[in-house]
């Protein structure tokens, strides 16, 4: 666990008794380079998200399994583990600007 995090919780804690911490509400997959180049993308980057939790912030906001997080609030997302920080970091309740694109999507 990134130190940030840690001392935030510990913030937490001590002013309100517990500690909370923001999620996005998907699961994601790092994109390999040849991922990126079955996708037509020029570089391998961003987190592909392969699956997005029901009534999750993710799903409110429109993303779709099959999008690419490329940045989210304003920081760029290079491997998925970075979004994974960048969501726990953003704030209980706060609203982000996420780009992303659409890759791939399956109709049913």
């Amino acid at each position: 666990m990134p130190i940030n995090l840690v001392k935030a919780e510990i913030m937490d804690l001590k002013d309100k008794g517990r500690a909370s911490r923001s999620w996005l509400g998907v699961q994601i997959q790092r994109m390999t380079p040849q991922l990126a180049k079955s996708f037509g993308l020029e570089r391998s980057q961003g987190a592909i998200v392969s699956e997005v939790v029901q009534g999750g912030p993710a799903q409110k906001a429109g993303i779709q399994a099959g999008d690419v997080v490329l940045e989210f609030d304003g920081k760029a997302v290079r491997e998925s583990t970075d979004l994974t920080l960048l969501a726990a970091q953003a704030g209980v309740n706060k609203t982000v600007t996420v780009a992303s694109c659409a890759i791939k999507r399956r109709r049913t």
